[in-house]
């Protein structure tokens, strides 16, 4: 099941690149399976992305929850 779920993640990220959302649920994948070092990795590129949708949009407040969940996923990998 795991591996359908990250099949899905990323095709989704494929699909949609310029997406945060779709790197934060990769991250929190990646923590699930005890993986820090990739789950850094897609943090950081929703951090990216996330500050890039924040600027282009006029609803900041959906851009900044995944920037928020970005920090926090961040955080508990740097734990490990």
């Amino acid at each position: 099941m795991t591996d359908h779920r990250l099949r899905q993640i990323n095709d989704a990220i494929k699909r949609q690149p310029n997406r945060a959302l779709n790197y934060v649920l990769r991250g929190e994948y990646w923590l699930k399976q005890r993986e820090p070092y990739l789950a850094v990795d897609d943090f950081e590129m929703a951090l990216e992305v996330a500050m890039h949708e924040l600027a282009a949009s006029d609803w900041d407040y959906r851009e900044q929850t995944v920037i928020d969940r970005a920090r926090r996923g961040l955080r508990l990998a740097e734990q490990y």
